[in-house]
């Protein structure tokens, strides 16, 4: 393992100590049983112009995740429960560091 990653991995550690909550993940297809994890949910402020000369204001959700805490590797599609709400995975940003973020969307249908 590189030293980029190795300092990634003891540098997540706290990070999720300190900032991270339980998640209920649940992969895509339901072959594998939901697993509980630690990760970090956050909801940063996103303004985005649809092509309208009016902007938009939104969030956009992400979970930061240690990707070896997961059943397997992250898709989009998979599902997952934070913070009382369900979430399902739009796009999966590996940091090449062992850690993903999740972009993240409301899943209304459960």
């Amino acid at each position: 393992m590189s030293r980029w990653r190795d300092r990634v991995g003891v540098a997540m550690t706290p990070i999720l100590a300190v900032f991270g909550e339980r998640v209920t993940y649940r992969p895509a297809g339901g072959d594998t049983a939901p697993r509980i994890i630690v990760g970090v949910l956050d909801e940063p402020h996103q303004s985005v112009e649809p092509g309208t000369r009016a902007p938009v204001s939104t969030t956009a959700p992400t979970l930061t995740v240690r990707i070896a805490d997961l059943p397997q590797p992250p898709v989009a599609g998979d599902a997952l429960t934070a913070d009382g709400r369900d979430w399902l995975v739009n796009d999966v940003q590996p940091d090449g560091g062992g850690n993903a973020k999740l972009k993240l969307h409301r899943d209304h249908g459960r």
